[in-house]
């Protein structure tokens, strides 16, 4: 019995020709995010920060534009006025000085009317709280009063009425003295004055009240009982204005 030959060896590198070749596949190089300074996003951020800044300023100014046109349209078509103002009536019911052991001390007690004109056409005046003050030419306190707020209405004139009072007002006897005498020659010279608020009121509108003090001052007791009416002044913020 004969014997077979054994198996050939392959030879180191054989590769059979029935398998096919795989070849690897190239992998994409990736590369590498280069790091940015910190200061190129601070300048960055500036600059958003300087647009913003732009932006706010002009759409600022734009508004202002707008307010002061329509500020400057409202007052050439209403043409807006202040309140004509005089001091219509004094009456003492009582004058009264009398010593005491602090010294001399005035009670007084008179009604005091004053007369107020809206010149305007086109809209009617609101009024705070009214607040008189009456004082002798010397700065002596001759009493107060305060009224509610009241609106006005369009080319009206009202007329307020205080009753003013003081009582047991200490003063120098100097002072008394020459207030007593002033009181009965009628030459007492008086000063008042009218502290409110106005604003103005429309159909359906109506702006905030601004503070407004209304001075009468230098009148003589003998003039306004022969039927003179000073004006008065008025002042609006810093400015003073003379009916």
């Amino acid at each position: 019995m004969s014997q077979g030959h054994p198996p050939l060896q392959k030879p180191p590198g054989y590769r059979d020709p029935s398998i096919p070749i795989r070849r690897p596949q190239p992998q994409p190089l990736q590369r590498k995010a280069a790091a940015l300074p910190p200061s190129f996003y601070q300048k960055k951020r500036r600059s958003y920060c300087r647009i913003c800044c732009c932006c706010t300023c002009i759409v600022l100014f734009l508004l202002i534009i707008l307010i002061i046109a329509a500020g400057a349209f409202f007052y050439l078509w209403m043409d807006p006025k202040l309140p004509v103002v005089h001091l219509k009536t004094i009456k003492f019911t009582k004058f009264k000085v009398t010593n005491t052991d602090a010294g001399p001390a005035l009670d007084a007690q008179s009604s005091l009317n004053i007369e107020i004109k809206n010149p305007n056409t086109h809209f009617e005046l609101e009024y705070d709280k009214t607040r008189v003050v009456l004082n002798a030419g010397n700065g002596a306190n001759l009493g107060e009063q305060t009224l509610n707020g009241f609106t006005q209405g369009k080319n009206n004139v009202t007329t307020l009425k205080f009753t003013i009072k003081a009582s047991r007002e200490l003063m120098a006897k100097k002072d008394a003295d020459m207030i007593l005498k002033g009181f009965k020659n009628k030459n007492l010279v008086l000063s008042t004055e009218v502290r409110t608020g106005i604003g103005l009121k429309g159909n359906g509108w109506k702006t905030g009240t601004v503070q407004v003090n209304v001075i009468c001052a230098g009148m003589k007791l003998n003039q306004i009982h022969n039927g003179a009416m000073p004006k008065c002044r008025v002042k609006l913020f810093d400015w003073v204005y003379v009916n």
